[in-house]
């Protein structure tokens, strides 16, 4: 089997996920960024409206954007005001392990 130049471009695009990743931090900024009373639009640019959300307990799954929003979202926003991720556990753009050697030492 010969692979291609363009096969190995789109393989290499596809498992580099940065515009993915993109995505997922731009969506954690909004809500990090907004009052609680604006999520569910934030929610709705995000996700489908008949979306199934995994999570962990005690949320399990949550199948609608409302209860998302009035059982997930609206209670942690409430308890935590200042919700920012740990720059050592989510591999995005220019935090990689090249750059934060120092956190896994």
């Amino acid at each position: 089997m010969q692979v291609k130049l363009n096969d190995f471009l789109w393989i290499f695009n596809y498992l580099n996920l940065q515009n993915e990743k993109k995505i997922v931090l731009d969506f954690y900024n909004s809500v990090q960024k907004c009052r609680t009373d604006e999520i569910p639009e934030i929610l709705s640019l995000h996700y489908s409206e008949n979306i199934i959300w995994r999570g962990f307990h005690p949320f399990n799954e949550i199948q609608d954007l409302v209860h998302l929003y009035k059982d997930f979202w609206q209670p942690l926003k409430k308890s935590f005001t200042n919700l920012q991720r740990r720059m050592d556990i989510f591999f995005a753009g220019s935090n990689s392990l090249s750059s934060n050697r120092d956190v896994w030492v």
